[in-house]
């Protein structure tokens, strides 16, 4: 696959729901869930950031905009943790937007083996707020 170009945005729709993932600026990307996220859009997930990761080094920055989605496999948010876990120096932030409890639930599991690097929140203002500070940090 190759690297995603800031500005560019992939969609990959299914049944039960569609992820859209958008590399905001070399170093921001954006996932937005709707309805339930598929192991092949996580797949794809971490293939895209695994690229950006190769080409930025450190600083990355996930927003994942999960106020939407309904739930995932488990096996997908502990695949998305050892990603994240073997890869931890390299992320200056990740950020999550949700609405569920059972995905809130996840995000907090999941940021407790990572000791604590992920920012959760219910609120879209703060969601916002924190993307449009990391673009312009660049």
């Amino acid at each position: 696959m190759q690297i995603p170009g800031v500005g560019e945005a992939t969609e990959l729709k299914a049944p039960k729901g569609t992820t859209r993932i958008e590399r905001l600026s070399r170093r921001v990307i954006r996932f937005t869930t709707t309805g339930f996220f598929t192991s092949e859009a996580g797949d794809l997930a971490l293939e895209q950031t695994g690229l950006v990761l190769q080409e930025i080094g450190t600083g990355f920055c996930g927003f994942y905009d999960w106020a939407a989605m309904t739930g995932y496999h488990s096996h997908d948010r502990a695949k998305a943790t050892s990603f994240v876990m073997s890869h931890r120096q390299q992320y200056a932030c990740a950020v999550f937007l949700t609405l569920s409890t059972l995905v809130s639930m996840g995000v907090n599991v999941a940021n407790l083996v990572l000791g604590g690097i992920l920012q959760g929140t219910t609120k879209r203002d703060q969601f916002e707020a924190r993307l449009h500070k990391a673009l312009a940090e660049g």
